[in-house]
């Protein structure tokens, strides 16, 4: 039993003793994913979305990009043992669901990245959603840094030796439960899912988690690479599944991650 408890989680009691020891047996997650493929057919998906847009201004359209958040979210509210992480090798349940996304503050190609944040409530319309996820877009786009921005700009300050000490003692406390809610609650690597579109910057979907696995306390990152649209990009991969999809032209397209395939989200406006 931890002496303090979590801001962003509660224990999980009652662990079977052979997953209460597998954190300890294999304490990185690059030794515990697995790796699998799956067909899914995004036609239906896009016969929705012409649904969906015939009453929305192009800047406002909801894409496929939205549809795939939208159905991580309900996975992780129909399935909440989904929505938990090992910190400090204690299995805990993460309070709410967190999407985060990054995003180019303009479309082109060497623009900087930004990165979003957002809570997920499973009773919210999809309407509702998608326009504040094109506000927390907008708001990204104004170059305005974040929380996440001068966090990072701060320590990017020290000396190379007090921010290698700085970062593990940010391990530790947030090991002991002990990091401060302030520290984590804007950090876009605290979440759920952290899912990324890789095919606006023309690559398909990437292994790579060691980077984030040293930010994070156990979030899921998918991997998207969908390259239709250049609004949300960027690279990130939560190792669950790769995925091969089919669009109307019968063609496959492949991706890993929890989600849909390359080349079928359509610009804003394009649905």
């Amino acid at each position: 039993m931890p002496l303090f408890s979590r801001p962003d989680a509660t224990l999980v009691p009652s662990v079977h003793p052979v997953r209460r020891i597998m954190p300890f047996l294999v304490p990185s997650r690059n030794g515990a994913f697995v790796l699998f493929e799956q067909e899914v057919a995004a036609e239906p998906a896009r016969q929705a979305l012409e649904r969906l847009n015939a009453g929305r201004p192009p800047e406002g359209a909801i894409t496929l990009f939205h549809l795939v958040l939208r159905a991580i979210g309900l996975a992780l509210a129909e399935f909440p043992r989904l929505n938990r992480f090992v910190a400090g090798s204690r299995l805990y349940q993460r309070r709410g669901i967190w999407l985060a996304f990054s995003a180019k503050q303009r479309l082109e190609r060497d623009a900087p990245i930004f990165t979003k944040k957002i809570s997920f409530d499973p009773g919210e319309p999809l309407a509702a959603m998608v326009d504040r996820i094109h506000a927390a877009v907008g708001e990204g786009r104004s170059g305005r840094a974040s929380a996440t921005d001068r966090e990072i700009n701060l320590f990017l300050r020290l000396p190379a030796p007090v921010l290698r000490l700085g970062v593990r003692l940010v391990r530790r406390l947030d090991a002991w439960g002990l990091l401060p809610a302030s520290f984590s609650a804007d950090d876009p690597l605290y979440a759920s899912a952290f899912v990324a579109n890789l095919g606006s910057v023309g690559l398909d979907a990437a292994y790579q988690d060691g980077f984030y696995a040293a930010r994070s306390s156990g979030c899921r990152r998918c991997s998207t690479s969908p390259s239709g649209s250049s609004e949300y990009a960027e690279a990130s991969w939560h190792p669950t599944r790769r995925l091969t999809t089919r669009s109307s032209d019968g063609a496959a397209r492949r991706t890993r991650g929890s989600v849909v395939s390359e080349r079928v989200f359509p610009e804003p406006g394009k649905q």
